[in-house]
């Protein structure tokens, strides 16, 4: 099954009776997997929802997993489908949650086999498809499930792998050795697919796994390497703003606000498109300060300042209106400003986060608005199965309560809100989104 661009929400809440962070789940819920992420998330200290798996650290120190399973990736050292029985409902709204009273837990991966850290040590989580890699916060690098690619940077024996559905698996969390060895404390890492670009604390990046249309952006053959191997291609373009990966591209910002992408990001749309196999400059007409982007399976969204005012740009693949503008071309490689006309006097937008094929933007005001594939609700509670022009969200929520960071992951939506509004946090607890 197709897998989503990595998301990652991290967050501290307190131990007390009340619940300081609220959160609305919508849409795809294939397996599970944000069955259990609503409002009465009380126990929950950090969580990370990626495609179809999700991974959580409650208050009482266990790390805990849930969602598909096919290929051991959410580290439990079993292969089961998935760990909860999969919902009747193809979407949903929200769940009952995890509830100690009713001693429902989801896999508690610290308890049920031997793991090699513990929840509190985990920086970031960035998962592919079928395989899991855990950044801890002292620069090592873990990982499990499908390597048949080369996706968890490691040289595996065949000993030391189990084969399922063709392909050869790892069924416990072993650390990346490369990095470990060679004393790379990493930073940064992102996942999408099948392949891995990671950042050390030097601004070095590696990249390993598929490499069929040249994802990887390195020099060598367009083939699937298990070998984390440094990017030389990156410095020539000078200091990298800010980098994210796609299906089968990546795409970054220097701090020249220049664009770069390489890969093949519109090959499911044009077989002839040929593949970028170094950084190639996207020709972007938003040449001031570019703040923040993000990418979903084959378009990418950024947010640039122009003349004091924030505006948002898009360019990719646009077959569910991800692009939002009404355009019925399949891909528009050249960025374009979308039009979003938020009614809050002085509002501007602060945010964007992208989905597979969906794009949500917050705005100063507390709005959302979105556009793009709507099949499960992701979008809002619209009948449309997708939406081509930005569309303020409607879904159910309490407005009394502060919004606080919005996630899209494949074809669904997480909303999460926070009660108060003048609760002080610090940048390393503040609760945070890396796509």
């Amino acid at each position: 099954s197709m897998t989503a661009i990595k998301k990652t929400i991290e967050g501290t809440v307190d131990n007390s009776t009340e619940n300081v962070y609220t959160i609305y789940s919508r849409g795809d819920n294939s397996y599970g997997t944000i069955t259990y992420l609503n409002k009465n998330n009380l126990n929950i200290v950090r969580l990370w929802v990626s495609n179809f798996q999700c991974f959580a650290v409650d208050i009482k120190g266990n790390f805990m997993s849930w969602g598909l399973n096919d290929y051991y990736q959410l580290g439990n050292g079993t292969n089961i489908d998935y760990v909860f029985a999969k919902n009747e409902k193809h979407s949903t709204d929200s769940f009952s949650i995890l509830s100690y009273e009713k001693g429902v837990l989801p896999n508690v991966l610290n308890k049920s086999v031997p793991f090699p850290f513990k929840g509190n040590q985990v920086k970031t989580i960035s998962c592919g498809d079928g395989f899991s890699l855990f950044l801890l916060k002292n620069g090592e690098l873990f990982g499990v499930g499908r390597n048949d690619k080369g996706q968890l940077g490691m040289k595996l024996s065949f000993e030391k792998c189990t084969l399922l559905s063709g392909k050869r698996c790892l069924s416990s969390v072993e650390r990346v050795d490369y990095f470990y060895n060679n004393k790379i404390h990493l930073t940064d890492i992102q996942t999408c697919n099948d392949f891995t670009i990671v950042c050390d604390e030097n601004k070095n990046y590696y990249s390993w796994g598929n490499n069929d249309h040249f994802q990887l952006c390195r020099e060598t053959l367009n083939l699937s390497t298990p070998e984390p191997e440094k990017v030389e291609a990156f410095s020539s373009l000078g200091q990298i703003k800010t980098l994210k990966v796609g299906w089968m591209h990546g795409v970054l910002v220097t701090i020249t606000n220049k664009i770069f992408i390489w890969g093949n990001p519109y090959f499911d749309y044009n077989e002839h498109f040929p593949d970028l196999k170094k950084p190639t400059e996207i020709i972007n007409s938003a040449s001031n300060t570019i703040t923040q982007i993000a990418s979903g399976f084959h378009h990418v969204a950024f947010i640039a300042i122009e003349d004091g005012d924030y505006s948002l740009y898009t360019f990719g693949a646009n077959d569910f209106g991800q692009l939002g503008y009404e355009t019925k071309e399949d891909y528009i490689p050249e960025p374009r400003k979308v039009s979003i006309n938020d009614k809050e006097e002085g509002s501007v937008i602060s945010e964007v986060v992208t989905g597979a094929f969906h794009t949500l933007c917050r705005m100063t005001s507390g709005n959302i608005w979105g556009f793009g594939q709507n099949d499960n609700g992701q979008v809002g509670d619209y009948a449309n199965e997708y939406i081509t022009w930005p569309t303020i969200y409607n879904w159910k929520m309490d407005n009394n309560l502060r919004l606080h960071k919005i996630i899209c992951a494949n074809a669904s939506t997480v909303i999460i809100k926070k009660r108060g509004m003048d609760i002080e946090e610090d940048e390393e607890d503040a609760l945070k989104v890396e796509i």
